[in-house]
């Protein structure tokens, strides 16, 4: 017969297995409808931003979890793009060129104003306000469409600072968007 504390530890295991399965499980499948029904979103991308970030393991409870998460990983790529950006003006790096730092400082103004919008898309989205922070996601998402074009319309190509930043902000909203969407569908 089976001590009580072997049968607890065979139950929190359980518990803990099953919980660990269903946030993997969550993450998988939004992923795979995502990039199923948008084709801005990558699969693998999708799995590597929601898993990168830790609060993404206590996402079992479905979207509304993993929507928070996916603002928050905007917020995040906003925020240090913001300091990549002003690391580069502050260094008057003789190799970056008048326009190059006029495009910057016009990156650095959007970008700015990008993190105080997912902020409020945040607020939003917790108070279930869906298509306000819809449209605020899909204005910090312009924001980092002009930043490129900005590069873009210079003429640099391969030697813009920010490429990979601006396709990681935009990628990062595509997800948020198509999550929110789902939590949308859901409510």
């Amino acid at each position: 017969m089976s001590s009580p504390s072997t049968i607890f530890s065979l139950l929190l295991l359980l518990l803990l297995s099953t919980k660990a399965f269903s946030y993997e499980d969550l993450v998988t499948k939004t992923c795979k409808e995502a990039s199923k029904n948008n084709k801005k979103i990558d699969y693998n991308f999708c799995v590597n931003a929601l898993k990168s970030y830790p609060t993404t393991k206590s996402c079992t409870n479905g979207l509304t979890c993993l929507g928070k998460v996916s603002l928050t990983l905007v917020k995040n790529n906003v925020s240090k793009t913001t300091s990549m950006i002003q690391t580069l003006l502050k260094n008057n790096d003789k190799a970056i060129d008048p326009n190059t730092k006029a495009v910057l400082a016009d990156c650095s103004d959007l970008y700015v104003e990008s993190s105080s919008t997912i902020d409020e898309a945040t607020k939003d989205f917790m108070a279930n306000r869906l298509n306000d922070a819809n449209s605020k996601v899909s204005s910090v998402m312009t924001s980092v469409g002009t930043c490129e074009e900005g590069f873009q319309d210079l003429g640099v190509g391969s030697s813009n600072p920010l490429t990979k930043q601006n396709d990681n902000a935009s990628n990062l909203c595509s997800l948020a968007l198509y999550i929110m969407k789902s939590v949308n569908k859901t409510s």
